[in-house]
């Protein structure tokens, strides 16, 4: 288990808190492959990629959100109500 790296490690070269590992091995995203003797868990060095792949993920649905469907409304042409693509409802708009 030479090349495997403690929740620490995964966590700083991923760019994220160790809350966030542990968030992320809740949810079934992240599985430690095995602990060490001291009980600290052991994720292999893919762990890395893949929490850099959720980053992107979330840091683009994160994005379009925040533009709101007016940003989609007006690249589809729709000229409709104004208030309807304003984006101020987001909670209920449909994306493309």
């Amino acid at each position: 288990m030479a090349n495997y790296l403690t929740s620490g490690k995964v966590a700083k070269a991923g760019g994220v808190n160790i809350q966030t590992v542990r968030y992320y091995e809740r949810c079934r995203l992240l599985v430690p492959d095995g602990r060490t003797e001291s009980d600290y868990r052991l994720y292999p060095p893919e762990a890395v990629r893949i929490i850099r792949f959720i980053r992107r993920g979330v840091a683009i649905a994160s994005a379009r959100i925040r533009r709101g469907p007016a940003v989609w409304a007006m690249s589809r042409g729709d000229q409709g109500d104004k208030r309807r693509s304003s984006g101020l409802d987001v909670g209920r708009a449909t994306f493309p």
